[in-house]
């Protein structure tokens, strides 16, 4: 478990050096996608892992293969939600902000004035009965839950959740597939002896 919990530890601290490398360098989807591609490979890496210590251990069954392996990256799951939020809505609040703004001004730019706001309805008739105002409230306060940390970072741990448990299951099954022998049908005495 000391291998794991190094990877996870290392992967972390490689996440955060990514962040604070390309900081105001790269645009914040750019930025986004690293992250992504980051947390990726080494929950990858985890189950990769996690699968060849269960192999070793000659865990049979598949669900506790998949069960042993999905801790690891689960853990790995929470610990980079955390560490998302940390930096999302502490350290580099900056940038999430600047987005939620952007959206606010393209929601102003769609309904800021009358004229605007006729065309809009032009193009969507379903909102005739509706007043700008009633409708400029109602996509502010979208933003506002949208771009909040509790739904943001709930999402983002579901996410996270899902893809590693997947990818245990899938690395553990094509290990398997790849690794296995049948340990009964394979004596190591009897290959290769000189008659």
């Amino acid at each position: 478990m000391g291998r794991l919990r190094l990877i996870s530890f290392l992967g972390l601290i490689g996440w955060v050096a990514i962040k604070f490398t390309v900081l105001g360098i790269w645009s914040w989807e750019t930025s986004t996608s690293a992250g992504f591609f980051w947390h990726l490979l080494v929950i990858t890496v985890l189950a990769a892992f996690s699968a060849q210590i269960n192999t070793q251990s000659m865990l049979m069954g598949f669900f506790d293969r998949w069960k042993a392996a999905a801790r690891a990256t689960v853990g790995y799951a929470i610990l980079a939600t955390a560490a998302m939020g940390a930096w999302y809505f502490v350290i580099a609040n900056g940038g999430l902000q600047a987005r939620k703004q952007e959206q606010i001004d393209n929601v102003y730019a769609a309904l800021g004035t009358n004229e605007a706001f006729q065309k809009l309805v032009t193009t969507q008739p379903e909102l005739e009965g509706l007043s700008r105002e009633t409708i400029l409230e109602t996509q502010l306060n979208n933003l506002d839950v949208f771009y909040s940390p509790l739904l943001y970072l709930g999402l983002a741990m579901l996410a996270w959740m899902c893809i590693s448990m997947l990818l245990s299951a899938v690395v553990d099954v094509l290990w398997q597939a790849i690794w296995k022998t049948d340990q009964s049908e394979l004596d190591l005495g009897e290959i290769n002896r000189p008659q």
